[in-house]
């Protein structure tokens, strides 16, 4: 049996039962790798605050790149790159969701920031793009229209 697609029996346009089922897998393919690749990610940054834990805790920091880059550790009480040192301790408070203990990655003249911090940051990098891109490209569609 075709079903209509935008209305009631005989209205709309129809479509094959077949085409209906390719396309409820490639949503399901879709949100299965969006899953995975989240599990994926947040098992890295466990993997490094357990590394950092038991590697790092009680000693001086690690040099990766002499002068350049350290691993220490330290205890993260603020959200990505410190940006609430400045907030008073009883207004950030209820504002950290997340508290922990991570490998922090020190680099000269910037903040201190961990595995996390990279993926919000990329997150946000990717977002930014992406609204970006459908913006200029719905700007294009309505030029040739």
């Amino acid at each position: 049996m075709v079903r209509p697609i935008g209305g009631s029996e005989g209205q709309g346009r129809a479509i094959d039962p077949r085409l209906l089922g390719l396309i409820l897998i490639r949503q399901l393919t879709s949100r299965l790798v969006l899953l995975s690749g989240l599990t994926l990610l947040v098992g890295c940054d466990h993997a490094t605050k357990f590394a950092a834990k038991s590697e790092l805790e009680g000693h001086g920091p690690r040099s990766l790149i002499h002068g350049l880059l350290d691993l220490r550790y330290t205890e993260n009480t603020d959200v990505a790159f410190n940006l609430l040192r400045a907030v008073p301790e009883r207004v950030r408070a209820p504002l950290l969701v997340v508290m922990g203990a991570a490998a922090m990655i020190a680099l000269p003249h910037w903040p201190v920031f961990n595995v996390a911090d990279i993926y919000v940051t990329a997150g946000a990098f990717l977002l930014a793009w992406s609204v970006l891109r459908a913006r200029r490209e719905q700007g294009e569609q309505n030029q040739a229209a």
